[in-house]
């Protein structure tokens, strides 16, 4: 059963830090989806604290780098259930509700998918991937899923002898 997003909020684990003011602007990063501006609104400091605290206190930059890692997966769960589950909106007649429809985000699913399984959904699907480090450099080439069956069948052949 996928997770949706109030389902993540309740089994997150937020840090505790001795200064509160930084652990509810923590809790507030999580619970706007990672938005600092109305995390400090509502923890009642200004965002240039939050950068402060970034900057001058190491316990707080690593509570808050899993605190963004939390917002992701509050904003993922937010992605499925309007994807999956759907977002009901009324429908008006004459100025009057009278009724509802569910509306699917098929852009939201296009994109999880994307994500997913990039050699399938993704536009520019890239399998080539270059590493640089220092002196070294090297290029690795990952095949797409069909391209490793088809070279598996073709090494088989050969190998077994078989001619065509």
């Amino acid at each position: 059963m996928l997770k949706m997003a109030e389902e993540v909020q309740e089994e997150r684990d937020l840090v505790v830090l001795d200064d509160k003011r930084k652990t509810r602007m923590l809790k507030n990063i999580v619970d706007t989806g990672g938005r600092i501006t109305k995390a400090a609104e509502f923890t009642g400091v200004s965002k240039g604290m939050h950068y402060y605290w970034l900057k001058h206190d190491p316990e707080y930059a690593a509570a808050y780098e899993i605190a963004k890692e939390q917002a992701a997966d509050v904003l993922e769960a937010e992605v499925v259930r309007r994807a999956v589950e759907g977002v009901e909106e009324p429908v008006y007649y004459q100025g009057k509700v009278v009724g509802h429809v569910r509306r699917y985000s098929d852009n939201l699913l296009m994109f999880m998918l994307k994500g997913m399984r990039p050699f399938k959904f993704r536009d520019n699907y890239n399998p080539a991937m270059a590493i640089n480090a220092g002196n070294i450099s090297v290029n690795l080439q990952i095949p797409r899923p069909e391209e490793k069956v088809i070279d598996a069948e073709f090494k088989e052949k050969k190998v077994g002898g078989g001619s065509e």
